[in-house]
């Protein structure tokens, strides 16, 4: 069954850190924490506004429908804790991450999204 599983504490970014790679690019690693019965996060990273709007005509609908149904490479998918890592090229600009939770009988949770500013 595909039915959302409702939990409003779902996940929490946690021990976030951002290294700068050159002058105008930083990796940012963070661990998204879930609620307990949650097998596996799905997610979009590295978005900005623009590349929302333009690559999922700004739906958030339509992200989630590529996260519980697209095909794999639509997406990344890690375990709850493992580490996740977007690379961001800062221009006084934000960028996105999306996300949903799978739990072990397959059911995902609601939408989440955070938006990192790159610019310290």
């Amino acid at each position: 069954s595909s039915e959302v599983v409702l939990s409003p504490e779902t996940f929490e970014i946690k021990g976030i850190s951002k290294e700068k790679i050159s002058a105008n690019s930083m990796k940012v690693s963070f661990e998204l924490q879930c609620s307990a019965g949650i097998s596996k996060v799905r997610y979009i990273s590295g978005l900005t506004a623009q590349d929302f709007a333009y690559e999922y005509d700004g739906s958030e609908d339509s992200v989630y429908e590529v996260l519980t149904a697209g095909s794999r490479w639509s997406y990344d998918e890690e375990n709850p804790g493992d580490p996740i890592e977007m690379y961001l090229y800062p221009e006084e600009v934000d960028y996105i991450l999306f996300a949903v939770g799978v739990d072990t009988e397959g059911r995902f949770t609601k939408l989440a999204k955070y938006t990192f500013q790159p610019v310290e």
